[in-house]
């Protein structure tokens, strides 16, 4: 059981990360593509986030379109990533001070 949640993950894994899938695909394949992602985001983790961030650097790279909302998202999801390391830098410091009391 184990093995074959590990096959379907890499499958999943191999699917979004083809770019060029969107332009062959169909529309029933459209949609099971984009449930993916929405799977994806919906459970929120770590190793997910690395990923996602993964997809929007290789779309950056081939986007020449500088209208594409994949820059804007960028921006904000920097933004987002800062606010992130400073709360984290703020739990690390009760942390600290928690230990030292």
């Amino acid at each position: 059981m184990i093995f074959y949640t590990v096959t379907q993950e890499y499958a999943r894994i191999k699917l979004l990360e083809d770019l060029d899938y969107l332009e062959k695909a169909n529309e029933e394949q459209c949609e099971i593509y984009f449930f993916r992602v929405l799977q994806i985001v919906e459970r929120n983790l770590s190793s997910d986030q690395i990923f996602m961030q993964s997809l929007i650097t290789m779309h950056m790279d081939d986007c020449s379109d500088m209208k594409c909302e994949c820059h804007q998202l960028v921006e904000k999801y920097d933004i987002a990533t800062k606010r992130v390391e400073a709360d984290l830098n703020m739990q690390l410091l009760d942390r600290s001070q928690t230990l030292r009391n």
